[in-house]
């Protein structure tokens, strides 16, 4: 394994990355108007129950998303909150302030919103495509392919088949990585209370880490390459 730490001050990766959470915005505002598949608005919140079965792509919005059911295709949500507890057996298109995923999916997932939470048991067949301010993976969770991401953090625990691509300004993971790390971490430029900056009243409480990195790397399988 070779590690890598290189200065640069072009952080391309960002620039790339917040060109995917807008166009991940727009994509789940303007598809169900173009595409057939079902369609639930909740008036506030909209809910799939565990026994309920989808045979099709779902579009789904409301204050609050709880998906715990089954969907044969893609799935659509959001919402200032958003829980997918049940299976998806396509892509799930998610935006919300707060994002948490404890089932399964079988395609890619593209997140945008503040927290995205990967939790305990939760599963991810493919990749991981995420712009927003932090995204963890816990202990026990699964993606079968690669993570490519931006924003402030991103707390891995969890297990990664392949690579590890990100724009950050924190970076830690402890689980293992199938495939290499590239990464560009900033350094903080500001005061000690910087971490108060990214909260404002209404945002979802998140445990905010220091900026910089920390990697295990006999976790990882090949390169480490980091430039802060």
């Amino acid at each position: 394994m070779n590690t890598n730490k290189l200065k640069s001050t072009t952080p391309f990766t960002r620039v790339l990355l917040l060109a995917l959470a807008l166009t991940l915005v727009l994509a789940v505002s303007i598809t169900p108007a173009v595409h057939a598949g079902e369609t639930i608005e909740g008036h506030p919140d909209a809910v799939v129950e565990e026994d309920e079965v989808i045979e099709d792509d779902l579009f789904i919005s409301g204050e609050k998303v709880e998906m715990a059911g089954t969907v044969e295709g893609d799935l659509f949500a959001a919402g200032q909150e958003v829980i997918i507890s049940g299976e998806v057996h396509g892509t799930v298109y998610a935006a919300a302030q707060e994002v948490t995923i404890s089932g399964t999916v079988d395609g890619n997932v593209l997140l945008g919103g503040y927290s995205l939470v990967l939790e305990d048991g939760g599963s991810i067949g493919r990749n991981v495509y995420y712009g927003g301010f932090s995204f963890e993976a816990l202990p026990e969770s699964t993606i079968g392919r690669s993570i490519y991401g931006g924003g402030y953090q991103l707390i891995l625990d969890g297990s990664v088949g392949r690579d590890v691509t990100a724009g950050l300004g924190a970076l830690q993971i402890s689980g293992p990585v199938g495939g290499d790390i590239k990464a560009e971490v900033g350094e903080s430029t500001t005061n000690e209370d910087y971490m108060f900056d990214y909260w404002s009243p209404g945002m979802p409480s998140v445990e905010i880490i220091e900026s910089g990195y920390d990697v295990d790397e006999s976790q990882v399988e090949g390169e480490v390459n980091i430039k802060v």
